[in-house]
């Protein structure tokens, strides 16, 4: 069997070879279907979203130029086919505008930490999944995809006050 090294990935897959695609899933939808999950717990639908990312890279991989990580620019269409997955959504999650969260007391503080620093892994991802759905979203882009709340509001078409809140 043929050792794939990604960048033999990413030259096969510019030719549409079938072995070579057939690698690039075997590497990398693991990694996406990670991404996926931090958004969605429904496992059909983040498979679903998982394989049209996936077509999406093969489809526009020509355009990759090597400028940056191969990693990083299928994560951002990963997360691009989630966000356009929640717009196509005919339901919308309201966003409770007036809810703010701050905290102000440092006991306050120090208990959160402390809860973090107790809690497992485990346990804090069942907390996200456990999350409104619209609060997962926003969490999952600041946090994980180190989006500002300005950015975040863009891409959800919210306020950057609700994206702050939430």
């Amino acid at each position: 069997m043929f050792d794939w090294q990604e960048k033999d990935i990413i030259k096969g897959c510019k030719k549409n070879k079938r072995d070579a695609q057939t690698a690039l899933y075997e590497k990398y939808a693991p990694m996406l279907r990670g991404i996926t999950y931090r958004y969605l717990d429904q496992a059909e639908i983040a498979n679903d979203l998982v394989h049209d990312a996936l077509i999406r890279i093969l489809t526009k991989i020509k355009q990759f130029k090597g400028d940056g990580s191969f990693e990083g620019w299928m994560k951002r269409i990963m997360v691009n086919t989630v966000l356009e997955h929640f717009r196509k959504r005919k339901t919308k999650t309201v966003f409770d505008e007036t809810y703010m969260s701050t905290v102000e007391d440092e006991k306050e503080e120090n208990f959160y930490l402390n809860v973090l620093e107790t809690t497992s892994q485990q346990e804090i991802v069942e907390l996200i999944n456990n999350l409104p759905e619209r609060y997962r979203l926003v969490f999952n882009l600041y946090v994980f995809d180190n989006h500002t709340h300005k950015e975040i509001a863009q891409l959800l078409n919210i306020s950057e006050n609700t994206s702050k809140t939430q």
